[in-house]
């Protein structure tokens, strides 16, 4: 990472992902009550549907733990000392100390922080947990994380750009090396994807013309979706920037803009 510092390596699906060392931040490890009787037992989505997501907006909870943790803009990662909390905070939520954590703890913990739904909840531990072995691991704990930050900071292009690889194996349900429309669908929600958007995803970037994307066609649409993303950015900020100048300007002639336009309507009628 060179003058960023540090960095230590983590394996999500057996790829890897870096974890860069970044500023000092200050955390709080908060502890969570868990309501463990009648929790729904973890279900099978054969025939999954998209429609239970439909118009969900995920949002993370005001003053839970993930929202006190910093994310790299540039490479959506946590700093080293961000990471070393949630590892105490995962060993807080492992209440059986085998390392993992199970679907009924995973839910909680998902409820605790979101506001998503019981069967989101459960749609996105069965994605995480890719060999159905009913527990996750911190590394996809860490990914979930990042995730859930980057959707929170608005950087979710950003992320499946950076960890394109990962994310592609996420969505690649059916281990075939390809992401189906409908398995895309269902997790929009994840990265804030409009459906409209995802339609135009496959239209523009199936270029085998299979109905469904492999990797090089799924990391096209990330850098193009990434380059679309700043250019956006790059024109807010100069809309905002062009606003704050004409303030000024009204403001050194001593008239507002409403003043101005009415000055202007006036000298016009009369020219008439």
């Amino acid at each position: 990472m060179g003058a960023r510092g540090t960095a230590i390596e983590l394996k999500v699906f057996e790829r890897p992902l870096i974890v860069a060392s970044a500023k000092k931040v200050t955390t709080s490890v908060h502890g969570i009550r868990f309501a463990l009787p009648g929790c729904p037992d973890r279900p099978h989505f054969a025939g999954r549907q998209s429609r239970w997501l439909q118009g969900a907006e995920m949002k993370l909870k005001q003053g839970s733990f993930l929202w006190y943790l910093y994310l790299d803009k540039i490479y959506c990662l946590l700093s080293l000392r961000n990471v070393k909390a949630l590892v105490e905070y995962f060993y807080l939520l492992d209440v059986h100390r085998r390392n993992t954590l199970n679907d009924v703890l995973f839910f909680h913990f998902l409820c605790h922080i979101t506001n998503l739904k019981s069967r989101q909840i459960k749609m996105v531990f069965d994605m995480l947990d890719w060999n159905a072995m009913g527990e996750i691991g911190f590394e996809q704990f860490y990914m979930l994380v990042c995730i859930l930050l980057s959707h929170q900071n608005h950087l979710e292009e950003q992320f499946m750009y950076r960890h394109s690889r990962p994310v592609f194996d996420l969505l690649d349900l059916d281990g075939d090396l390809k992401i189906s429309p409908d398995n895309f669908c269902m997790y929009r929600f994840l990265f804030n994807i409009e459906k409209q958007e995802l339609k135009e995803l496959f239209h523009d970037f199936d270029i085998t013309g299979d109905h469904r994307l492999n990797y090089k066609e799924f990391k096209l649409y990330t850098i193009f979706s990434t380059d679309k993303s700043q250019n956006k950015g790059k024109e807010k900020k100069n809309l905002k920037l062009k606003s704050t100048l004409m303030k000024k300007v009204f403001q050194q002639v001593g008239m507002s803009h409403k003043s101005l336009l009415e000055k202007m309507r006036s000298r016009s009628r009369e020219y008439h």
